[in-house]
């Protein structure tokens, strides 16, 4: 597994934690190529599709690397009318 594959499970792991701990309900994909991470329900019923992403900075002059959704899910939101949140964790 590489550096990259643990960080990204680690920091998957730290999302789920801190939606749980504010009551929500967890599930997480078992699809190595789905669209989204997670998928959490609120204690209100909100259900959201989140693909977390670790807060990146350049070597070079330290600033914040944006993200933007993969072909993959714009073709999710595009088809399906659903939309992914993009969380990032520090």
């Amino acid at each position: 597994m590489s550096k990259k594959s643990i960080k990204g499970a680690v920091y998957e792991q730290i999302a789920i934690a801190k939606l749980m701990r504010n009551g929500y309900y967890v599930a997480k994909a078992i699809d190595p190529q789905s669209p989204f991470d997670i998928i959490s329900i609120s204690p209100t019923g909100k259900i959201e599709f989140i693909d977390v992403k670790a807060t990146s900075y350049r070597k070079k002059n330290n600033y914040k690397i944006n993200r933007v959704f993969t072909l993959r899910q714009k073709d999710f939101i595009k088809n399906t009318g659903l939309n992914i949140t993009l969380r990032m964790i520090k």
